[in-house]
């Protein structure tokens, strides 16, 4: 007997149609599952570069060229120096000392600023330059202007020779004197520690210091001196920050105030004469201080005072005549 079947299973149908679906999940499933094998096997975090890993890449591309400038500036000093140092004119031995101390206090750097400048570099560049300006001026005596040539050989010649060293000296003196102008403060903070021969480290009272002041070479003298202290221990230290600063008085005393103290002198008279010439330098400067706003308020006064009275003249000239009935004053 032949059985009919009068309906169709729905539920099966839909899911023969999804079966193709089923397959490209499986698929799909097995591609993800081998990538992060793989990319866990090579250590490979993500397949796309977020803004972390781009930042990365470019920092990484910025310190390439950086020590790609470095070597390559490194390079040329080296050649210009042998260059220079080969021809007879290298730095004499009685200027290596001179000039290093002030290179090193001037903060001059080579180009990139990732060391300082060494004192046979710097002697080096200056020489370069003189020799650069005399071929000039060679050619401008040979082809041009004798007299025009021969200033431009004699002047570079004086320049190279002068100049930079004297702008590196300025560079020191102004910082010298940003010290000297800001001591007195740092002075305070160590006097009276020094009085009671407290067991107060002076390294932990000048980053005190270094924390609360705005000037920057203040900031640089306190580090300095704090690197000092903490390397070579506070006695020995105090003869290499008095050499490091030797051009600043204050400076060389309160070292030696320290020495004595840390060898078991009685410093009480010294500091307290210290601290009272201190205070009498300091009250000096303000009185120059306050001397050349009251010149510079006079001044002002005074300029004042002559564009007020032409204002008046101006004023008198226009509307006297209208007033007094009178068309001139002549």
């Amino acid at each position: 007997m032949r059985t009919e079947y009068n309906y169709m299973n729905e539920g099966m149908i839909y899911k023969l149609q999804n079966l193709p679906l089923v397959k490209v999940l499986i698929v799909i499933l097995l591609v993800v599952i081998a990538v992060s094998i793989i990319m866990r096997l090579i250590g490979l975090r993500s397949l796309f570069q977020d803004k972390g890993v781009s930042a990365e890449l470019e920092n990484i591309n910025a310190i390439k060229k950086r020590d790609k400038y470095i070597l390559r500036a490194n390079n040329i000093l080296r050649k210009i120096t042998r260059l220079v140092n080969s021809s007879g004119l290298s730095l004499g031995s009685n200027k290596h000392e001179y000039m290093e101390y002030n290179l090193r206090r001037a903060g001059v750097k080579v180009p990139g600023g990732f060391r300082n400048m060494t004192p046979e570099e710097f002697n080096a560049c200056c020489k370069l330059g003189s020799l650069i300006t005399g071929a000039i001026g060679l050619i401008v005596l040979i082809f041009l202007n004798l007299t025009f040539g021969a200033l431009i050989i004699l002047g570079g010649s004086i320049l190279w020779n002068t100049v930079p060293m004297m702008v590196v000296r300025g560079i020191v003196a102004d910082r010298d004197a940003e010290i000297k102008r800001h001591f007195f403060d740092v002075y305070l903070m160590l006097h009276y520690t020094l009085i009671a021969n407290a067991q107060t480290p002076i390294a932990q009272l000048l980053r005190s210091y270094g924390k609360q002041t705005s000037s920057k070479e203040m900031i640089a003298f306190t580090a300095n001196c704090v690197d000092f202290l903490d390397t070579y221990g506070e006695y020995n230290a105090t003869r290499m920050i008095a050499r490091e600063y030797r051009e600043i008085a204050e400076v060389g005393r309160l070292m030696r105030l320290i020495r004595q103290q840390q060898e078991g002198g009685d410093i009480t008279q010294e500091l307290l004469g210290f601290k009272s010439q201190l205070v009498k330098e300091r009250a000096y400067e303000v009185e120059v201080r306050m001397n050349k706003l009251i010149n510079r308020a006079n001044e002002s006064f005074k300029v004042l005072m002559i564009i007020l009275v032409q204002a008046i003249v101006s004023a008198m000239a226009i509307y006297l005549p209208d007033i007094v009935g009178v068309t001139s004053f002549f």
